[in-house]
């Protein structure tokens, strides 16, 4: 809010005054794009010479990391120069996707080239609007641990960096799983408008050159774990799917099991015998994508699991999560669906919590709503480990460990090591489900399958209550190795 506030005012400036003092700069309505020089006329004052008054309506503010406001309106520098936020760089970089259209401080000129046709609005698109509404969701918080993170990885960066993601996405990326970080400026960087669109002909409702549509690989794992878990047909979804699909799956932990060679495959154990020296799978966050269509998770080949709610999979993320809606907060480039948006199918509904019919589904013996349901398994699931030794902690990676207080003791080694093979399944379907935070409404079925599943596979014990199906629930995922 602070930005959009400053930017509101700093236009309102620049129409009385006129751009950089010489000419009034008007908004036409057109789509010809603003050229270099005009940007330059109010965008001109360089890092190295600029006071921090400056700064505050400077490009430097809009596009560099080096300075910036803190959520209580405070200036401060981060000190790393090849930090970005809006893909202005040091220098120019041979990695960068085609169409990022990123700047160098040494040639400011190339603005033009980028996304700013950012002054001008079209008949059929409110640039000005979708950029309000973008700054206002979880994507465009520079803040965020997700963009602020010392990620020094490929795998990590084709997520959390835009450029990272143009790369990944692009067709000539053909290295995927053993994707690595560039020399320089390898870090997280923020996500902005050419992330995911191209930048070639700014973007329209007709023309939204978005970089990655229908065809998305579900992959999980990394080098010998590596498996292409489904291939989706995803529509414009698919530049969401590419990401929000977790980093790990049942297929990868199986690979990882059978990988292990000290002392051996997983197949020569006891199903409740002890297993030493191995670090939990985290499946990683968010994976929304493949819990829609109920893939991912760790499945039991004795059982059968939902494909997911068909109409679910034909609105997808985009149907769901930027239908038009009358509200300016709710929608659109936000990203935040509204409960309007299930009412065609549920009716009258005033939160998510209320959606499906109410039963017993985590077997103590009450009636609730999915949502209920599912915290209801977690607790179990969590309260069983809990009762082994085994201690979660939904905020410090690696998550579990073995003492109760080993962050306060800042003791890395106390994280847990030693499972059974269900106690080890089971907590990574307990993650999985625990980090999709709207696991209830994107299909819930599968969310309490696999937390059923696994908390009577690995207690031995069965429980009452209901396994929803939808009666026509396919067998559980065959997994291989190699």
């Amino acid at each position: 809010m602070i930005r959009i506030f400053r930017y509101i005012i700093f236009s309102a400036f620049l129409l009385i005054i006129g751009c950089g003092g010489v000419e009034e700069f008007i908004e036409t309505g057109s789509s010809t794009t603003k050229t270099s020089e005009d940007c330059v006329e109010c965008h001109g004052t360089t890092q190295s010479t600029a006071s921090i008054d400056a700064i505050k309506s400077d490009i430097v503010d809009t596009h560099y990391d080096n300075w910036r406001l803190d959520p209580t309106g405070n200036w401060f520098t981060t000190g790393a120069t090849t930090q970005i936020e809006g893909y202005v760089l040091d220098n120019a970089v041979s990695w960068a996707a085609d169409g990022m259209g990123y700047v160098t401080k040494a040639n400011p000129n190339q603005c033009a080239a980028s996304c700013h046709d950012y002054h001008n609005t079209h008949e059929d698109i409110d640039l000005m609007e979708i950029d309000g509404q973008w700054y206002s969701s979880g994507h465009a918080n520079i803040y965020a641990t997700a963009f602020t993170y010392n990620h020094i990885s490929g795998s990590c960066i084709r997520c959390h960096s835009g450029i990272g993601y143009a790369q990944y996405v692009d067709p000539s990326n053909t290295i995927y799983p053993n994707w690595t970080a560039w020399a320089t400026n390898a870090a997280a960087h923020h996500i902005t408008c050419n992330a995911c669109h191209d930048a070639q002909g700014y973007p329209t409702k007709d023309n939204q050159r978005l970089r990655k549509t229908g065809s998305v690989k579900l992959v999980s794992g990394s080098s010998t774990t590596y498996v292409v878990d489904s291939t989706l047909d995803a529509g414009a979804s698919a530049t969401c799917i590419t990401c929000h699909q977790g980093r790990e799956s049942g297929g990868s932990v199986y690979k990882k099991f059978q990988s292990w060679t000290s002392p051996g495959p997983i197949d020569a154990y006891d199903y409740w015998g002890t297993i030493s020296n191995f670090s939990f799978i985290n499946p990683h966050y968010m994976p929304a994508g493949a819990v829609v269509f109920g893939l991912k998770g760790f499945e039991y080949s004795s059982m059968t699991y939902t494909a997911g709610n068909a109409f679910h999979q034909t609105m997808l993320c985009t149907g769901c999560h930027m239908a038009n809606l009358s509200s300016e907060n709710m929608g659109g480039h936000t990203m935040r669906p509204a409960t309007s948006v299930c009412e065609e199918c549920h009716g009258s509904v005033k939160s998510f919590e209320e959606i499906g019919a109410f039963r017993d589904m985590d077997g103590d013996g009450v009636l609730g709503r999915p949502m209920t349901e599912i915290d209801g398994l977690k607790t179990k699931i969590e309260d069983y480990l809990k009762s082994q030794g085994i201690y979660y902690d939904s905020i410090n990676y690696p998550y579990f460990w073995n003492d109760p207080t080993c962050r306060t003791n800042s003791n890395p080694d106390c994280r847990n090591k030693t499972w059974t093979v269900g106690q080890l399944e089971a907590a990574f379907n307990f993650q999985f489900v625990n980090k999709e935070g709207g696991a209830y409404v994107h299909n819930f079925r599968y969310a309490v399958q696999l937390l059923r599943d696994s908390y009577e596979k690995m207690t031995g014990t069965t429980l009452a209550g209901s396994r929803p199906s939808t009666g026509d629930d396919r067998p559980a995922t065959v997994y291989t190795y190699p």
